[in-house]
C-alpha cells in the first residue's frame, strides 16, 4: 500500500516498450503475476498523482505481461511509461479468506511473542518461494526475520494491530 495514498495498492510498474505500436511491458507485483489483468481500473502515478489509465488490451506474453494503454500509440510513447507505478483501488481487491492476509494489512503491526515481549513491528515482507517471511524492525533499526508460517505465527489480530509469534529473542526496552 502507498502511505501517501492509502486507498491505492501498488501492484506493478511499466517496463519498456513492446513492439512499435504502443504496447508496453508490465512488471506485475501480484501473485500470480497474471492476476493484475483481472483488476480494473488501473491507476498510474504521474508526478506524484494517481490517474486512471484505460487499458485497451492486455495479455500474458512469455513469462510476463504486455498492455496497450489508451493514448499510447507508438514506441516512443510506450518508452515514456517506463518505471511508472501501476496501482489499483484497495476496494477492487477480492476479500481474503479466514487466516489469509494481504501483505499491506500486515505492515506496521506490532509483533509480540507468547510471553508478551515486544519484538518490533512488521517493516516489510519477503517472498522466498517456500513461504513468506516477516521482516520485523525494532525502534533502533535492528531487524529480525520470522517465517510467516503456522509453526511460528500463533495469531494475527488486525483489529488490535498485533501478531503473536512463537519466537524467542532478546528484549529491547521501548520497542513497539
Amino acid at each position: 500500500m502507498n502511505a501517501e495514498h492509502p486507498d491505492v495498492v501498488i501492484s506493478g510498474h511499466f517496463g519498456g516498450a513492446y513492439g512499435v505500436r504502443g504496447w508496453v511491458r508490465v512488471m506485475s507485483y501480484t501473485d500470480p503475476a497474471r492476476q493484475l489483468l483481472d483488476y480494473r481500473p488501473w491507476l498510474a502515478e504521474f508526478d506524484g498523482s494517481w490517474r486512471e489509465v484505460e487499458v485497451r488490451e492486455a495479455r500474458t506474453h512469455q513469462k510476463g505481461l504486455v498492455a496497450w494503454i489508451e493514448g499510447v500509440d507508438d514506441r516512443n510513447a510506450a518508452e515514456r511509461l517506463k518505471g511508472i507505478l501501476i496501482g489499483v483501488a484497495a476496494g477492487s481487491l477480492p476479500a481474503t479468506g479466514a487466516d489469509e492476509y494481504y501483505w499491506r494489512d500486515l505492515m506496521g503491526l506490532k509483533v509480540r511473542n507468547q510471553d508478551g515481549e515486544r519484538l518490533g513491528r512488521v517493516h516489510h515482507m519477503i517472498a522466498t518461494g517456500a513461504n513468506d517471511v516477516m521482516a520485523i524492525r525494532r525502534a533502533g533499526g535492528e531487524e529480525t526475520l520470522i517465517p510467516f508460517v503456522a509453526q511460528f505465527v500463533l495469531s494475527v489480530s488486525l483489529d488490535e494491530g498485533v501478531i503473536e509469534v512463537d519466537w524467542e529473542t532478546e528484549r529491547v526496552p521501548g520497542d513497539d
